[in-house]
């Protein structure tokens, strides 16, 4: 409970003093260890950001296509449809442009792909305001991927979970 309500506390600063993409100011690490209930925190943080009228999407990166499976699955079972999981890149972007897609699970890579592939659009969806919750990214989020990622879209609160 206490790390769902700095997280959204976190969320709320970070759109009301415009402070975009810059961890250390409009985010921060969550440590959990297994089994204390990081999934279930995510869900929660994405469920009430989601509700956020500031906040256009709340994506949840992970680095692995076998936590993208799980995370989807652990995901519906707190509440079933309650997030969107990206097949391929091509579903990724649908999703990024449908108002009504608001949670959005995705890997890294499809991400990453989808910046490279549209970063010279001028595309609405990178001037939205954007959480993003890495989730065990730690082999990947400070790489190249990462950098692109951070440089394209407007992250209201950036926030990384190991």
């Amino acid at each position: 409970i206490a790390a769902t309500e700095k997280i959204l506390q976190k969320i709320a600063m970070s759109y009301h003093h415009k402070l975009y993409g810059c961890r250390a100011q409009s985010g921060g690490y969550i440590w959990h260890t297994t089994g204390s209930g990081k999934t279930l925190t995510s869900f929660k943080v994405a469920q009430l950001a989601s509700g956020f009228k500031e906040i256009y999407k709340l994506l949840f990166v992970v680095d692995r296509k076998d936590l993208d499976y799980q995370s989807i699955k652990e995901y519906d079972r707190f509440q079933k449809g309650a997030v969107d999981s990206t097949k391929n890149t091509k579903v990724l972007s649908q999703k990024l442009h449908n108002d009504e897609s608001r949670i959005i699970v995705t890997t890294i890579q499809k991400l990453a792909r989808f910046v490279q592939q549209h970063k010279d659009d001028k595309s609405a969806v990178f001037d939205k305001h954007i959480v993003i919750i890495f989730d065990e990214c730690h082999r990947s989020q400070f790489g190249e991927m990462h950098g692109l990622i951070k440089k394209h879209f407007k992250i209201v609160c950036l926030c990384q979970w190991d």
